[in-house]
C-alpha cells in the first residue's frame, strides 16, 4: 500500500512535469495537493482493509463473523462461572436465617469477581452454616477462581457473620477472540461434516457456548456407538454442560447411534524456555505476550489432539520482541494425546538469556 509521503511526492512530481514548478507547500496547489494526497491515503487504507476481508484466514471482527455463518458457525459467548458459597453465623439462631436469591458475594482485592445467589436458601434454625449456588455477575475465565477465594459479602444479610467457597468457582470462558473463532472455521474447512464422521459430531458439540475442546472416540462400546468428550476453557464440564451437549446430540445423531458425552480429562502441559529478546523491549511485556500466545495454542487443541512443539514454537517466535528461544526441563517433545484427554497449559516459566 502506498503512504501518504508516497502519495504526496507522485503528486508533487507529476504537477512539476506538466507545469515545470514544484508548488510551494504554502501555496493554494501545494495546500491541495496534501488535502488530496491524505484522502488518497484513506482510500488505499481502506481498500488494503477490505482487501483482507475477503478470506476466512485474514478477516476480522463482523466480517470474519460473516465468513463463520456461512459455514454454520457462530463465535462464542462468554459464560458465567458457577460454584458453591457457605453462608455462616457467628452463632446459632433460634430461628431460620433467610439468605435471599440475589444476594452478591465477591473475592477479595481491586479487581474482585462478583456472583449472586442462584436461589432463597435458608440457615435452619439451630444450624450455624448452609450452602448456596452462585453464578458470576459477569461472563468470562476471570470469575474461575480457587477454593478460599470468595470471601466477602458484598449484599449485607441480617445475622451471617462470613462466607466462603469451599469448593473451586468452575465454568467460564471468555467470548471468543477473533483467532480462536479463526481456527474453529478454518479446521471446520479442512475437516468436512457429512453428518456421520468425527467432523459432525465435532462441529455439533462445539456449537454449544462453553465447549471449548471436544474428543471423539468412535465405536467406544462397540459398533452403533459414538463416545463424545468436552471441557470449557478452563478444562472442567459441569453436569449442566455435559447434559446440554447431550440434548443436542441426541437430536442431531444417525439413527440407531448411542451417544454418550462425558469430561475431556486435561492433561497439564508446563513450559520452561529461555528467551533471548530484542533490545529496547520489556521483558515483563514479552514473557506476557508469549504465555496468552502459548495459552491460545493450547485452547485451541481438541482431544486427541498431539501437542506439538513446533506449534509452540510458532507461537514464542511470533511473538515481537523475541530474538531466539530453547525449551527446557519437563517439554522437550511431541505429546501423544488420547481421545478423552486434551492438553491445557499447566505452569510456564520464562527465562530471560543474558
Amino acid at each position: 500500500m502506498y503512504t501518504y509521503e508516497e502519495i504526496l511526492t507522485r503528486l508533487e512530481r507529476r504537477y512539476e512535469t506538466l507545469c515545470g514548478r514544484v508548488p510551494d507547500e504554502a501555496s493554494d496547489i501545494g495546500i491541495r495537493l496534501r488535502v488530496l494526497s491524505g484522502e488518497l491515503f484513506a482510500l488505499y487504507a481502506r481498500l488494503d482493509y477490505l482487501r483482507k476481508q475477503i478470506l476466512p484466514s485474514s478477516a476480522d471482527g463482523e466480517y470474519l463473523d460473516c465468513h463463520a455463518q456461512m459455514r454454520g458457525l457462530d463465535r462464542k459467548e462468554s459464560v458465567k462461572a458457577r460454584g458453591n458459597v457457605t453462608f455462616y453465623l457467628a452463632s446459632a439462631s433460634a430461628n431460620s436465617v433467610r439468605i435471599p436469591a440475589g444476594t452478591v458475594v465477591a473475592t477479595d482485592g481491586s479487581n474482585a469477581a462478583r456472583y449472586r445467589t442462584l436461589a432463597e436458601v435458608l440457615v435452619p434454625a439451630g444450624s450455624l452454616s448452609v450452602s448456596a449456588a452462585v453464578e458470576a455477575l459477569n461472563g468470562g475465565a476471570d470469575g474461575n477462581v480457587g477454593a478460599g477465594r470468595v470471601c466477602v459479602l458484598v449484599t449485607p444479610c441480617a445475622g451471617i457473620d462470613h462466607v466462603e467457597n469451599v469448593g473451586d468457582m468452575f465454568g467460564g470462558s471468555d467470548e471468543e477472540n477473533d483467532e480462536q473463532l479463526r481456527t474453529r472455521l478454518l479446521n471446520n474447512y479442512k475437516n468436512i461434516s457429512n453428518g456421520t464422521n468425527k467432523a459432525y459430531y465435532i462441529e455439533q458439540a462445539m456449537s454449544v457456548d462453553g465447549v471449548w475442546s471436544v474428543g471423539i472416540l468412535p465405536r467406544a462400546r462397540g459398533a452403533g456407538t459414538v463416545d463424545v468428550y468436552i471441557a470449557g476453557q478452563d478444562g472442567t464440564a459441569d453436569n449442566a454442560l455435559i447434559a446440554t451437549v447431550q440434548a443436542k446430540l441426541e437430536r442431531a445423531r444417525e439413527i440407531n447411534v448411542d451417544v454418550h458425552v462425558g469430561a475431556l480429562i486435561i492433561i497439564p502441559c508446563d513450559v520452561n524456555i529461555i528467551v533471548k529478546i530484542r533490545g529496547g523491549y520489556d521483558f515483563d511485556d514479552v514473557s506476557a505476550d508469549i504465555t496468552s500466545s502459548v495459552r491460545n495454542y493450547f485452547y485451541s487443541l481438541q482431544g486427541g489432539e498431539t501437542v506439538y512443539l513446533s506449534e509452540i514454537g510458532k507461537c514464542i517466535s511470533g511473538v515481537h520482541g523475541v530474538v531466539n528461544y530453547t525449551f527446557v526441563k519437563s517439554l522437550s517433545d511431541d505429546m501423544i494425546i488420547a481421545p478423552n484427554c486434551a492438553a491445557r497449559l499447566g505452569n510456564i516459566n520464562i527465562t530471560q538469556r543474558d
